[in-house]
């Protein structure tokens, strides 16, 4: 999941070379690469000693600062044949690692800041920054997750978490839990507030004792309460409530939320669009694509516009 700041750059966090040497060193890398696609810089470093995380799966970006995610479950291909390929390392607390984004990266390691437990993130919410207090919003799993159980029942439940950093003083300021709202995962905002506005709105996927996500609730970042709920109703499951803004979108949450819900009493797939601004009024999808044919679990991408993609068509009969 790299990010896409407001002047077209690409920030990118990546494992280093699929190689036992590399993996054991714990190299990865991290990248800015700009709108037409010159490599800004390019970096390695560690996540402390040891192997490196199994996935540095996502990331976040604010004005200043480009930032990625150590935690628990670690990738080592020795153990392979014993014990197997991921580990649940609770030496290791879920960390966050922060790299400054004016100039080249040096060939250094991030600033780290202890969470203080062990866990796993999958994927990030949202992060912001008000001078030197930056404020980053993800779930994190915090049971051994070393299976990699993912979109099964016996997957293990995450819980949205709000971090708090001082980069000041190195410190790390609040670690608040939102247990209340109850197990969430795949996470979206308006991608226009990357790396420079602050996120008022977050669309959470909701999950009970199933495989996949019921439903999912918009969350107030400002309020910190969830402000709208839709469900997806009995035996209906989906991957990602997607925001895409409007054209000449009113405000932050002016725009569309997609998924591709799958019903399990039809075995039958529909793509389902809501308006954000109205879901606290109106749960109903305003537009359902069905679709030919069952479409698997765990779909989450990115939405392209017709311009976005009659660019691609150009660059590409180039």
């Amino acid at each position: 999941h790299s990010k896409v700041d407001p002047s077209g750059n690409i920030v990118y966090f990546a494992k280093g070379p699929r190689t036992d040497s590399a993996e054991q060193s714990g190299i990865n890398h991290y990248g800015i690469i700009d709108a037409k696609g010159t490599v800004k810089c390019r970096t390695e470093f560690r996540c402390g000693p040891g192997a490196p995380p199994a996935f540095l799966h996502d990331c976040f970006v604010t004005k200043d600062w480009s930032i990625c995610i150590d935690h628990s479950l670690r990738a080592d291909s020795t153990k392979l044949a014993s014990t197997g390929y991921f580990q649940w390392d609770t030496s290791r607390n879920v960390r966050l690692g922060l790299f400054p984004r004016q100039g080249a990266a040096p060939k250094a390691d991030p600033e780290w800041y202890d969470v203080g437990f062990p866990g796993f993130v999958w994927h990030c919410v949202g992060s912001s920054q008000d001078g030197d207090i930056v404020t980053c919003w993800m779930p994190i799993f915090t049971d051994d997750y070393s299976d990699v159980p993912i979109h099964l029942a016996t997957e293990p439940h995450s819980y949205l978490y709000k971090i708090v950093l001082n980069t000041m003083t190195k410190e790390v300021l609040e670690v608040k839990k939102f247990d209340d709202i109850g197990p969430t995962e795949r996470c979206s905002i308006n991608d226009n507030c990357i790396g420079e506005v602050e996120p008022k709105y977050a669309y959470l996927m909701m999950r009970g004792p199933q495989e996949m996500y019921d439903g999912f609730v918009k969350f107030s970042l400002e309020e910190e309460k969830v402000v709208a709920s839709v469900p997806y109703g009995h035996g209906r499951f989906g991957g990602e409530a997607f925001f895409q803004p409007r054209d000449n979108a009113n405000g932050e949450d002016d725009g569309y939320l997609i998924d591709i819900i799958y019903d399990k009493s039809t075995d039958s797939s529909e793509l389902c669009i809501w308006d954000a601004k109205l879901i606290a009024d109106s749960i109903e999808p305003v537009a359902r694509v069905f679709t030919p044919h069952r479409i698997p679990y765990g779909v989450h991408a990115s939405f392209l516009t017709p311009k976005e993609l009659e660019t691609q068509w150009a660059r590409r009969d180039k």
